[in-house]
Formats: C-alpha cells, structure tokens, sequence
C-alpha cells in the first residue's frame, strides 16, 4: 500500500515537472516571436525611415546637378540662337528651360515637407504669375541686348521673338487701360463713387436731407 501511494506521488511530481517545462517552453517561444516580431517590424522601420531620408536628402542634389547640366545646355542653345537666330536653337532653349523647371520644382516639393496638394497649389499659383513675367524679361532683355548690334557693329539684334513680346505688352496695357475705363464708366453710370459702392435709393434721400438742413 504504502508503495502504492509513493508511486502515485512519484508520478503527480513527474506531471507537474512536465506542466511546468511545458510552461517555461511556451514562454520561451512566445518571448522569442515577440522579439522577432518586434525586432523585424524595428528593422523595417529603420531601413524605411532611412530609404526615405536618403530620398529626401539625395534627389534635391540629384536635381541640382541635373538642372546645372541643362543650364549649359540651355546656355549655349541661347547664344547659338542670339548670334544665328536659329528656330531650332530657340525651341531647344524652351524645352530645356521647361525640364529645369519641372526638375526643381519636383526637388522643392519634397524638401517642402508639405502636403502634395498644398504644393500642387503652390506650383499653380507660381506658374500662373510666371508667364508675364518671362515675357516682360523677354521683351526688356531683348531690346537690351540687340540695340547695341541693331544700330552698331554687334551680332546680336533685335528679333521677331522681342517684336511678338513687345507688341503683346502693348495689347495687354492698351486693353487693361480700356477695361478700366469701361468699367469706371459702368459705375459712374450706376451712381457709383470712384472706389466706392452703390447708394440704396433712400441713403441718398437722407444724405440730401441732412445738407439742406446743413445748408
């Protein structure tokens, strides 16, 4: 009997040593992918955070690089068109410009570190004010440059592209002038003051009013 009960309690301790390695392996392995776990998605956020800095950081100096190239090239297409007055030299120079542009303002939208719609935005708004300022710097740069071969011994003269820019300057002054006259007469006609507003019918009786009681 006595042995009957030392064998039960031999095999209860073996059953609870077993529970308890069961146990202890179970936490190991849990633990160990846990740490795989926590230790592969770290990685991955390290390798990202660093793909993206190197991104961030690279492609501006990448697109700096680009646009010093395309500015020589623009360059001499430039010279080549002011000295021979060669078409295909003068869409050359267009098209470069256009890549440089499109070049830096991709580099200044990830350095701006902004929404891409806000910089959308930007971009529109910029380019929007762009073209008459290119085309006042066409027309002034022009005139600036070829007077000295148009009346003297230079190479360099005037061209059509100075004459088109110069007489779209005059259009868009004479038109702007025409209107605002047109829109200045529009309210004069409608009892408007100059930069004012419209007068209700019987504000004007009481303004009358009051400057003959005044009066």
């Amino acid at each position: 009997m006595a042995i009957h009960h030392l064998a039960n309690g031999l095999i209860r301790c073996a059953n609870l040593i077993f529970k308890l390695i069961v146990i202890l392996l179970r936490g190991i392995l849990s633990g160990l992918a846990s740490a795989w776990w926590f230790g592969s998605r770290a990685t991955g956020t390290i390798i990202t955070s660093l793909l993206y800095a190197g991104f961030a950081a690279g492609l501006p100096i990448i697109a700096i690089f680009i646009t010093a190239g395309l500015t020589i090239v623009s360059a001499e297409q430039t010279r080549s068109y002011l000295i021979y007055g060669s078409l295909i030299s003068l869409l050359r120079f267009c098209a470069v410009a256009v890549l440089e542009v499109l070049v830096l303002t991709v580099a200044w939208i990830i350095l701006a570190s902004q929404p891409v719609r806000d910089s959308l935005r930007s971009v529109r708004r910029s380019a929007s004010i762009t073209a008459p300022y290119a085309l006042i710097l066409t027309a002034a740069g022009g005139w600036i440059v070829g007077l000295p071969g148009t009346f003297g011994p230079g190479r360099i003269h005037v061209g059509w592209v100075t004459l088109v820019s110069t007489s779209a300057l005059v259009i868009a002054l004479i038109f702007t002038q025409f209107t605002n006259k047109t829109h200045e007469e529009s309210e004069g006609d409608a009892g408007i003051p100059r930069g004012g507003t419209a007068r209700s019918p019987r504000s004007a009786r009481r303004d009358g009013a009051r400057r003959r009681a005044q009066g």
